[in-house]
């Protein structure tokens, strides 16, 4: 069984507490998915880099593990949180968050290429998760998933140019887990973060 490497780092100014939960999602070892290129899976990284793919100056990405500035590509964003990918190194993807205002929040969830293949990724961050504003709950699936209409996500990538499966979560969400078939017959299965 392979050993999952990954790292969830965290940066705020200003907060007393700050919350970040990040996972790769869980799925069944059986289900190993086939090699495919990281252009494929997250077609964002092989776009060149714009203005719009700039995070704010509060956001230290070198603290929050990203080794790759020049690979930052914006996502999108929602109730004030926003979002970006990046590689970190040869092996490693980072799914990054903002959350603007009095905290200026930003963490990342990084992890192998190879684990996020099979699994996704998943981000919660906030100052207090007792009050849900404030907080951001996103997950980037590899671009060849389907996410079917029941997972109970009601805002998706907001940058169309990305072609990522960025799942941005808002309270009135129900996530619900899912399983959907993948177009090399392997089943992806996708579980909220254990924090829901």
């Amino acid at each position: 069984m392979m050993t999952n490497k990954k790292k969830t780092i965290l940066a705020a100014s200003g907060a007393a507490g700050v919350l970040i939960v990040s996972a790769a999602l869980a799925a069944p070892a059986a289900q190993a998915h086939s090699a495919v290129s990281l252009a494929e899976l997250v077609p964002a990284l092989s776009a060149p880099q714009t203005a719009a793919d700039q995070v704010p100056a509060v956001v230290d990405l070198e603290a929050l593990g990203v080794t790759e500035t020049s690979t930052v590509r914006a996502l999108g964003s929602e109730d004030g949180a926003s979002y970006w990918v990046a590689r970190s190194g040869a092996e490693d993807i980072c799914l990054i968050v903002h959350i603007a205002g009095g905290d200026e929040i930003g963490a990342s969830s990084c992890g192998p290429v190879t684990s996020f293949a099979r699994t996704g990724m998943g981000l919660m961050a906030g100052a207090d998760p007792s009050i849900e504003e404030g907080m951001a709950e996103g997950y980037l699936l590899p671009a060849d998933v389907q996410v079917p209409g029941e997972a109970g996500v009601s805002a998706r990538s907001t940058n169309p140019s990305s072609s990522a499966n960025l799942l941005i979560v808002t309270p009135e969400d129900e996530v619900e887990a899912f399983e959907t078939e993948r177009a090399d017959g392997t089943t992806f299965t996708f579980n909220p973060l254990p924090a829901r």
